[in-house]
Parts: C-alpha cells; structure tokens; sequence
C-alpha cells in the first residue's frame, strides 16, 4: 500500500523549486481500483447518434408492386385491359383553291369542325395528356399521320406537319397521297 510519503514529492525537491511550480508537481492520491468514466461526453456521443439516425430514416413506405396472375379463359388471348390501342391519328389535308387560305382539314373520328391550322394545333393541344392533369387522351408518342389528297398544295401539307410537331407529339409523319 502506497503511503502517504511515497506519494508526494520530497520536501528536498519542493524547496529547491520555486512556489508557483511546487504544486503542480505535487502528485495527488488515487485510491486503488476506482475508474470511472466520463459519462457526460458518452451521453453527448449518443445523443448524437440518436439524431443522426433520426434524420437520416426515411418513414416513407414504398409502393409495392403485387402480380397477379389469373387465369386465362380457355382459347382466349390474354391482354392487358389497360392498354390503349396503338392507332394512329390521321389528318386529312386538302387544298379547295389557289390561295394560301383555301384548304381543308380533317382529323381521324374528331366530331368538331376544323376550319384553320390554329383549330388543329388547339386540338392536338387540347388532346394531349399531361402529367399532373387529367386532360387529354393522347399520348405525345401517338403516331400522327399526315395525308395530304392528290389535289393538296404542298405548302398545306408541310403546315399541317410542322403544327403535329409545334404541339409536342413525337412521332409526326408524311403518308402516301390519297384519294379524295
């Protein structure tokens, strides 16, 4: 057992020392087997910790994706009764006289009148569906197709094209003349 002499400096080395520094060198008695542990600063670690992982979590839960398959009935093809028809939309163009204004347009089973290139782009407009709205019908990758009659001007044709496009469908083409 450590005494109380064996613990402190000599007295011989305190006075050759200076007072200020005296004490600091004065060794202070532990009692044997008392650890302890600072449990302030653990506290804070876990505290921490606690808020890091709280933060972090996401308490959001996924969409889950259930399949299932139900039978067919015998000799029935299987579709999906979600699917939309991949038919194209088709716009007539016809030229009714010599000027720029003389034209005519139809489009596909639309029951409205078209009378002017600025109605078919509000209709394509009208028409698409958006993300966030439930307007629309089409989707901007329906094919359009753009036939012009035998008697159409050119110049109609191209219109009725670029106004597909300016509306935001993506797949806008040029078909074979028809038949008036």
């Amino acid at each position: 057992m450590a005494t109380e002499s064996d613990n402190l400096m000599t007295q011989e080395a305190q006075d050759g020392m200076e007072p200020a520094l005296a004490h600091r060198y004065q060794m202070r008695r532990v009692p044997s087997g008392a650890l302890q542990l600072n449990l302030v600063a653990m506290i804070d670690i876990v505290f921490l910790l606690l808020m890091y992982f709280l933060l972090s979590a996401n308490f959001v839960t996924d969409e889950e994706l259930y399949r299932l398959n139900l039978p067919a009935p015998l000799g029935e093809q299987v579709s999906d009764p979600f699917e939309l028809p991949d038919e194209p939309l088709v716009i007539t163009v016809a030229s009714t006289g010599p000027t720029w204004g003389d034209y005519a347009l139809t489009m596909g089973s639309v029951s409205e009148p078209i009378d002017t290139f600025d109605d078919l782009y509000r209709t394509l407009t009208s028409a698409m569906a958006r993300p966030g709205s439930n307007d629309g019908f089409l989707l901007p990758d329906t094919p359009i197709l753009i036939q012009p009659r035998y008697d159409a001007r050119w110049e109609h044709a191209v219109e009725a094209f670029n106004i597909g496009l300016r509306a935001g469908y993506e797949q806008v083409q040029m078909v074979e003349p028809g038949m008036p």
